[in-house]
């Protein structure tokens, strides 16, 4: 698990954009975010939190034949894709 601290004049732009781009279940707090890295897709499961904290809660690689997938526990790994994320949601601002 890894938490990113957003600037708070920034957190609901930043929410509206997950949401937006993101996919989840009803009733479910969690965000599926896709991420394609050097051509491999990611799936990273985000939270919002409360005092304006991003959680990125676990990535997975789905494999190319799109049927398997591996969870990544690499916290280095997690905090790159999490970080290479928020290069693409444009005005992500983390303190």
């Amino acid at each position: 698990m890894i938490i990113r601290q957003i600037k708070k004049s920034h957190w609901e732009q930043v929410c509206n954009q997950i949401v937006a781009n993101g996919k989840n279940k009803p009733m479910s707090l969690q965000i599926d975010l896709s991420i394609n890295c050097n051509g491999i897709p990611y799936i990273m499961r985000v939270q919002l939190e409360q005092k304006q904290r991003l959680v990125a809660l676990q990535v997975v690689m789905v494999d190319q034949d799109g049927g398997t997938c591996r969870l990544i526990k690499n916290n280095a790994l997690l905090s790159a894709l999490l970080d290479k994320k928020s290069d693409h949601i444009h005005g992500l601002h983390l303190l």
